[in-house]
């Protein structure tokens, strides 16, 4: 290996390891024995970790099912606007997941437009209101996700099958299922980590149904017990040591195939009727909530008075929005061209370079998308603290 390429890898390794493993390191080192006790027993971690676990995995099979479907119409189907209809499924990603929660409780809180409209009776706070929320802030990340694997998957074996006359089920389960089966869980672990991890949905709507990431949030942000925190930050790691650990079994054995021809769609006038109607009632579904909070900005105060005003943007800006958002883009400029070039060499030398170096640049790299940055906060706050003054 070129002495270039090895201080490159070197330099790689070093920046994963001072912003990733030593602050969190850091964090679990915080944690005193006494509070991972009390924090272990505590009826409410107990109940925030059941919590947890049960509205992040039915939320991550409906994502996943919601996005396959949406991933074969995409690309499997000859509807017309398929590039517009894949552009606003991943629309959701332009908002925070806490904006997911706030816009159900615009639409179907106690007060809301749909809620008051149709006189509906049900509450969306708790338990349905996390699982409608989180399929929103995790659906884009699936879809991308699914409709990157199907776009390489050979067609080859498929005509093969048709020419033998071979069942479109026993196809799938044939064919398809055996491709799909390894990508799929990577998949299913990206998804149930980013609905475990997240706190915004259920900090917004979840009510009294505590998860862990709320629970965390209360302890480190509204009694500033660090320690606490970092006890329960440790279990929203499990996820992402999870995947890590299936990374590392999988990744010398991963499929070795090439795609020598891609797979068409069949495309008929009723699947691609079929396949449009899913798509719009979806893209309809996610878009909904964003499209309330431009209708609302300009709302002069909902719900006494619906009338149109310029009066809630000026006082936003009077109580220095401007000074925020542009915090905000001069952050996110800079991790935009930093993270951009840092990625971009990470996969590189990870896709190019033979070697244990390269295998451990890639394993640390996705692992970080896994950790909350709840916890990497407090990692952050407890190791760097200091550090450079």
């Amino acid at each position: 290996m070129p002495a270039g390429s090895a201080a490159v890898k070197l330099f790689l390794g070093a920046f994963l390891a001072v912003s990733l493993l030593v602050p969190l390191g850091a964090m679990l080192l915080n944690m005193a024995g006494t509070d991972i006790a009390a924090v272990v027993r505590s009826p409410q971690f107990r109940e925030a970790l059941g919590h947890s676990i049960n509205s992040a995995g039915a939320a991550t099979l409906i994502s996943i099912t919601l996005a396959y479907l949406f991933a074969l119409a995409v690309l499997r189907s000859k509807m017309r606007f398929r590039g517009v209809f894949a552009v606003l499924g991943t629309a959701p990603m332009l908002i925070p997941s806490i904006s997911h929660g706030m816009g159900l409780v615009i639409l179907l809180g106690s007060n809301g437009i749909l809620t008051r409209l149709f006189g509906f009776t049900r509450s969306i706070y708790g338990f349905n209101g996390i699982i409608a929320g989180s399929v929103l802030y995790a659906f884009p990340v699936a879809f991308l996700m699914l409709a990157d694997i199907l776009a390489y998957e050979d067609g080859s074996p498929y005509e093969a099958a048709e020419v033998l006359g071979i069942p479109r089920t026993s196809q799938f389960f044939s064919i398809t299922f055996p491709y799909l089966r390894k990508p799929l869980i990577s998949v299913v672990f990206a998804v149930f980590t980013l609905i475990f991890t997240d706190y915004g949905v259920p900090l917004m709507i979840g009510g009294r149904y505590t998860t862990l990431p709320v629970l965390m949030y209360q302890e480190v942000i509204g009694l500033l017990n660090f320690s606490r925190g970092s006890v329960i930050g440790s279990f929203l790691l499990v996820p992402a040591l999870a995947a890590f650990l299936f990374d590392l079994a999988a990744r010398d054995r991963g499929n070795q195939s090439f795609v020598t021809q891609k797979k068409a769609g069949a495309g008929s006038p009723p699947g691609d009727w079929a396949a449009a109607l899913y798509c719009t009632v979806v893209c309809a579904v996610i878009i909904l909530p964003l499209v309330m909070f431009a209708v609302l900005s300009f709302v002069s105060k909902y719900p006494q008075d619906m009338s149109f005003s310029a009066v809630n943007i000026a006082r936003t800006v009077n109580m220095g929005a401007g000074r925020y958002l542009a915090n905000s883009l001069i952050m996110a400029a800079g991790v935009s061209l930093l993270g951009t070039a840092l990625s971009y060499f990470t996969a590189y030398f990870t896709a190019r370079t033979p070697g244990k170096s390269s295998s451990f640049l890639h394993l640390i790299s996705i692992t970080s998308l896994a950790v909350p940055g709840l916890v990497l906060g407090i990692s952050y706050v407890l190791f760097f603290n200091g550090s450079f003054i």
